[in-house]
């Protein structure tokens, strides 16, 4: 089964990814959609809240990338303007209990509500490309969005699911283990969920 690759804006992706075949679904934030494109790599979703490259969410959208659109309390004006310009499939999503038409997949950031997503859907190698949890020597990030992505990271790991792994984990070992897993789960892969028919 082919993996998920989640896509996100840390300034390593073009460095991990390469010349990279992904081979598998593509999941991008906002604000990795540009990039993508400019590799020639179009991807089947995006995650966004709608304060990345609008551009360039527009015209993945228009060559088919279903966009799942965030709603919450602080880009209410965002959704009203530019929603009505994505011309191809979008998925609206919130963090609350979902009105109807709506879904909540879980997750805070577009980074870990991406993750959520493949995981509710139960992909059996979630593969994390782009993801910079704050190296303080490397990649050092502004204090203002230190404690978003230290809960990003740890609602990942919340999830404990031995199929998320880093792109450099994935690269160095291209089949699972038994007993292996990545960084945020240990012990064997899931099995994917029974899928439900309504009644």
């Amino acid at each position: 089964r082919q993996p998920v690759y989640i896509c996100a804006a840390g300034p390593t992706l073009e460095e991990e990814l390469g010349d990279y075949r992904l081979d598998g679904t593509v999941i991008a934030t906002d604000g990795a959609v540009g990039r993508l494109l400019k590799r020639g790599t179009i991807p089947e979703v995006i995650v966004t809240d709608l304060d990345g490259d609008m551009d360039a969410i527009l015209s993945a959208n228009r060559k088919g990338s279903i966009v799942v659109v965030h709603a919450h309390a602080d880009n209410l004006v965002k959704l009203e303007e530019l929603v009505p310009r994505l011309e191809g499939p979008i998925v609206p999503s919130v963090q609350c209990s979902p009105p109807a038409g709506t879904r909540n997949f879980g997750g805070l950031t577009d980074g870990d509500r991406a993750v959520f997503l493949a995981d509710h859907f139960g992909a059996s190698r979630i593969v994390l490309a782009g993801f910079d949890f704050g190296d303080e020597e490397k990649n050092p990030l502004p204090k203002e969005r230190q404690r978003k992505y230290i809960w990003g990271a740890l609602l990942i790991a919340s999830l404990d699911n031995p199929a998320v792994q880093f792109f450099n984990e994935y690269q160095a070992s291209r089949k699972p283990s038994d007993h292996g897993g990545g960084e945020f789960g240990s012990g064997p892969p899931r099995e994917p969920p029974t899928p439900h028919t309504p009644e």
